[in-house]
């Protein structure tokens, strides 16, 4: 599933760019061999001493923009001496490369391999002796700060706005006629022990300042940006997951299949040599670096590197993507990181370097690494351990050694976001983008929301509008009155709930709940599908598509009245439990009524109108390490990348008083669900799910898999099914989506600049109605049927990242027979908004 926060912070961004823009000039010309004036292709070509530019095409053909004119630029390749030249107006320029010479030391080349790969392989098989991830007993701090800037805005416009210029003295200039608007930033200081095992990291916050126009989600975005987009990058690793996406490494074990890598240079240093290496995509469309990284040839440790997503990749919104690590050797004699930075532009429509500049948001993050003298070294005499006893460096010290100064935009910037926190209309917009997220809206002492509650449609109440209301954290930050009260159009019945929440006050998150409802609900709903949900506010399929476009509303509702009580205990990172027991009594309606069995025997049947249910829950969640949020109640993920594991156990018993029927049932619950990005060219979502009932139980009691008649494109319900269909005690079902990232329409010529993707689905159910007595307790419904011997199957394929925000795909049912038409569509289109890198 799409990372449902990364979806709303893109969406912000269009909200906050008002379609302002500004304007550059234009570099272009042609890259010649001066020997024998053959075009050069991959030449680099940028301006001095800045990270603008681009690479020369199969004609030697380059053209970018920049700021302004004149300018100095550079072109630079392998082999090639770099020539530096003055560009003063936008005519066509040539340039002449003059082959480089050099003598290099005598190496055996195998089959099928260059020099320059040989020599690349000698990082490679080193990787695990100098991966600084990999180091132990070792406390180093890291500093970072971390600001984005909304650039490029025409200062004449901010002047004319009524809502902007309330606040003109908050942006910052940037130029004679262009401002730019301070959105976040962020300074932290984190100090970090590793002990024997380099897994078993402790982090000590020493300081954390932050200032953002969005102060309301200010730890979700945070969250956002520190670990989805600006996130420490390790260059050792096969695969670096940045923009949740998989980006493969250039000294990966599998660079080959993504990468040229060519040699470009040698000096000596300190008595010992360095290579330097030139790398570039093998496919210009494909996520992947260009760059150069240097390596010492004594140990094959990189001592830098610079590393930059092309434009031309097949990514959403970013652009200008530069990224630089350093690297020097510590106390131990082994190198670790001297310093990062990542700076990168985030716009609506991801622009190239020979396109009009848009309006973007400049992000910039540099991270500056000091390891303390406090080492774990080995004794001479034997593999002892023995810890110098140096105590550790102040806040202070450390600051004053490896804090950079602030520069003038930052120096500007924590007094203008203060100043836009006084603008009503960002104070607005804070409270809205609150409640895409999590669902609220704040009105003072009151909470308007969940969102979701707004709206309903079903065949029995018709159009159902209600209003839910809690008390907000004004109120107190620990405890929670809320409800809400709605009323069908159709059966002008009212369907009403309440809530009380109290925050216990423990070192690890402890809530109870107290929860009551008197409403409706689909037959079909899976108990236990709360525990897949990662988002708070996605209900029902989690498809906006879906609530507008039901071309049959679901008649197989039933209503219940609900007392519960909840506790929520997180055991650890990685380890969460519920508890929950819980009453219920479920009643009848006109579309869903109870039969007594029939035997036979002649005997008058009672009717029958309702049934109450006693149960206790267990759920216990597991994922190693997984990071959330949590803002007043409300437990947020974002694009977990981790497999999450969920075992539910339930005991019940039930009574139907009209037939004097009452007997003790059991139920068992396993999910697993994860996003893995395989490689930058593919990325899978899966859900499993199998479990039991154990029991003669009556029928709402079962199983049953989720369909929906609408047009939405459902994630973990099955897209041809019909509202009821399969009833089982036994049952297991699978959800799996594939997206290539435009594997085959990034070589479509025309089609390839519109970085189209594939996705490819897959969906099986397999049931069995293992115990016949269930039948006994109520007749089984004709509308609910046991599953057949074979699984049923859907199988789709479709387009994504159309408009960026769009994915339309067709969805076909595997099993032919026609028996099956009586409870599934063939085929159809679905569509689902989805918005990510």
């Amino acid at each position: 599933m799409r990372d449902c926060c990364m979806k709303r912070a893109l969406l912000i961004v269009v909200f906050l760019s008002l379609a302002l823009y500004s304007f550059s000039q234009e570099i272009k010309g042609y890259v010649y061999e001066a020997k024998t004036g053959f075009p050069l292709q991959y030449v680099s070509v940028y301006v001095k001493d800045a990270a603008i530019g681009t690479t020369t095409d199969e004609n030697g053909f380059f053209k970018f923009r920049v700021k302004k004119l004149p300018c100095d630029i550079v072109a630079s390749f392998l082999g090639y001496v770099p020539v530096e030249i003055e560009v003063s107006n936008e005519s066509a320029i040539e340039i002449l490369l003059e082959e480089d010479v050099q003598v290099i030391d005598e190496i055996v080349v195998k089959p099928d391999y260059s020099y320059d790969r040989m020599l690349l392989n000698k990082i490679i098989e080193n990787r695990k002796h100098n991966n600084p991830d990999l180091i132990t007993n070792i406390t180093y701090n890291d500093y970072s700060r971390t600001t984005i800037f909304l650039t490029g805005i025409k200062q004449k416009r901010i002047t004319k706005s009524k809502i902007l210029g309330k606040s003109s003295s908050a942006f910052v200039q940037e130029t004679d006629s262009t401002v730019r608007m301070p959105f976040l930033i962020m300074e932290q200081l984190l100090r970090h022990v590793r002990g024997k095992r380099a897994s078993n990291e402790d982090i000590e916050v020493l300081n954390d300042t932050c200032a953002m126009i969005l102060s309301g989600i200010s730890a979700e975005i945070k969250t956002v940006v520190l670990d989805k987009i600006t996130t420490e990058l390790n260059f050792y690793n096969n695969q670096l997951d940045i923009f949740t996406r998989g980006v493969p490494s250039p000294v990966g074990s599998t660079s080959i299949f993504d990468y040229n890598v060519y040699l470009s240079d040698s000096v000596m240093k300190d008595g010992v040599k360095q290579y330097k290496f030139n790398f570039f995509p093998k496919s210009k469309r494909s996520l992947a670096f260009e760059g150069h990284l240097w390596a010492t040839s004594d140990c094959w440790a990189i001592t830098e590197i610079r590393a930059v997503v092309p434009n031309s990749a097949n990514i959403n919104f970013v652009s200008d993507v530069v990224i630089d690590v350093s690297y020097e050797k510590n106390n131990l004699g082994k190198w670790f990181y001297s310093a990062q930075s990542l700076r990168m532009n985030m716009s609506i429509v991801t622009h190239d370097s020979t396109s009009t500049k848009t309006q973007s948001f400049a992000v910039k993050k540099i991270n500056t690494f000091i390891v303390e003298p406090k080492d774990t070294v080995s004794s001479e005499n034997d593999s002892t351990p023995v810890i110098d006893d140096v105590p550790l460096m102040s806040e202070e010290e450390i600051l004053s050694k490896i804090k950079t100064p602030l520069d003038s935009f930052e120096n500007q910037a924590y007094e203008g976001i203060k100043e836009f926190h006084k603008n009503g209309w960002f104070r607005f917009a804070d409270k809205f983008t609150y409640m895409c997220m999590f669902g609220y809206y704040n009105l003072g002492y009151v909470d308007l929301g969940p969102h979701y509650m707004f709206f309903h449609n079903n065949l029995i109440e018709g159009p159902r509008f209600s209003i839910p209301l809690r008390t907000s954290s004004k109120v107190s930050k620990r405890f929670f009155v809320g409800g809400y009260i709605g009323m069908g159009l159709r059966n002008k019945e009212l369907a009403y709930g309440g809530t009380v929440a109290y925050k216990l006050n423990s070192k690890h998150r402890s809530i109870l709940t107290v929860n009551t409802r008197y409403d409706y609900f689909e037959l079909t709903h899976n108990k236990f599908g709360e525990f897949t949900k990662e988002q708070p506010s996605q209900q029902g399929s989690g498809n906006f598509i879906s609530s507008v476009t039901t071309y049959k509303p679901n008649p197989y509702m039933m209503r219940s009245r609900t007392l519960d009580l909840t506790f929520e205990y997180d055991i650890s990172n990685s380890f969460s439990l519920l508890v929950r027991p819980k009453m219920e009594l479920f009643e009848n309606n006109a579309f869903l009524d109870f039969h007594a069995h029939d035997d036979g025997s002649g005997i008058e049947l009672p009717e029958i109108k309702s049934f109450m249910t006693y149960t206790l829950l267990l759920n216990l969640r597991f994922s190693h390490d997984q990071t959330f949020e949590e803002d007043f109640f409300t437990r947020m993920y974002f694009g977990n990348g981790l497999p999450v594991y969920n075992l539910s156990l339930m005991g019940g018993y039930y009574d139907v008083h009209a037939i004097e029927k009452s007997d003790l049932y059991w139920c068992a619950n396993f999910s697993l669900k994860q996003r893995l990005n395989v490689s930058n060219k593919l990325m899978i979502l899966y859900m499993v799910e199998v479990g039991g009932v154990l029991g003669d139980v009556p029928f709402p009691l079962l199983h049953m898999p989720q369909g929906a008649m609408d047009l939405g494109q459902a994630r973990y319900h099955f897209n041809l099914l019909h509202h009821s269909s399969f009833v089982s005690d036994i049952y297991a079902h699978a959800h799996i989506y594939f997206s290539t990232y435009g594997m085959i329409f990034n070589h479509i010529p025309l089609i390839k600049k519109l970085k189209l993707r594939e996705i490819y689905s897959f969906k099986i159910f397999y049931g069995k109605l293992q115990n016949k007595k269930h039948g006994e307790i109520f007749e089984m419904p004709d509308y609910l049927r046991e599953p057949t011997l074979i699984p049923y199957m859907e199988a789709g394929v479709g387009i994504a990242n159309l408009f960026k925000c769009l994915q339309i795909e067709y969805v076909f049912r595997i099993n032919q027979k026609e028996l099956y038409n009586d409870f599934s569509a063939r085929h159809g289109i679905r569509m689902r908004f989805a918005v990510g890198f």
